[in-house]
């Protein structure tokens, strides 16, 4: 290796060491190109990642129904009119998830989307949760969200300060959905529905954001000190 390609190595961890200390999106679904169809959306929504990010992807639980057409620009479903105990037992929920690659941790910050309810019948209430073992266990993350109605609203959800998402290998989260009046039409999605946008500095996407933790970072640490004694050796050889 010459002293040049050495330097651009050292430099190059030192940037990802740097990079990785702050937050950034890690994964998102956007909703920008979608256009009206049945379905409501596909379970397997093309998401895009940061590198040493995974997801299984974004998906409906089993009481949520598809039947009719979607709002364009939005992912979701219907039937929103139970109390929260019966749309947790039925399975009315929106969930997601996000994975560390083997050897890496997340550091979750925050949650940021549209969402996006019918003018009738779409649910009142949203509860997000997380689990950390793969769905068997779900804390409630802060209080019950008051949905909108025939219109959109941005949604950010701050995660900075629970202990339990800093330094984890993966999280499922769920958004459960209740309160709608009586009747199955009421639609609510993510993404901003048949409205055109919300600005250039709010994408119509749902995004994670965090920290990609660096694994062993003393071991980074000791990497470029020693590519770096390494390099001056070789230098005062010449």
């Amino acid at each position: 290796m010459t002293t040049r390609q050495m330097t651009r190595m050292i430099a190059a961890m030192l940037f990802m060491a740097a990079g990785w200390t702050h937050a950034a999106t890690l994964l998102e679904w956007g909703f920008g190109e979608m256009v009206s169809t049945s379905g409501y959306g596909n379970e397997g929504l093309t998401f895009s990642s940061s590198p040493g990010v995974s997801s299984t992807g974004l998906w409906r639980g089993a009481g949520v129904w598809t039947v009719g057409t979607t709002m364009g620009r939005s992912w979701g479903g219907r039937n929103f009119f139970y109390s929260k105990e019966e749309a947790l037992s039925t399975d009315v929920c929106f969930y997601f998830d996000i994975m560390a690659d083997a050897g890496f941790t997340l550091t979750l910050t925050s949650i940021e989307t549209p969402w996006c309810g019918s003018p009738q019948q779409s649910p009142e209430y949203g509860q997000w949760q997380y689990s950390l073992d793969g769905g068997t266990g779900w804390t409630d993350i802060g209080g019950a969200e008051t949905l909108p109605h025939g219109s959109y609203d941005w949604v950010y959800l701050d995660l900075s300060g629970i202990e339990d998402l800093k330094e984890v290998s993966g999280v499922t989260f769920r958004l459960v959905l209740w309160g709608g009046e009586s009747g199955t039409n009421g639609r609510f999605s993510f993404g901003t529905g048949t409205a055109s946008g919300i600005g250039p500095s709010l994408p119509n996407a749902l995004t994670i954001n965090g920290i990609l933790n660096i694994p062993e970072p003393s071991a980074m640490t000791l990497l470029v000190f020693g590519s770096a004694a390494f390099l001056l050796r070789r230098r005062k050889q010449k």
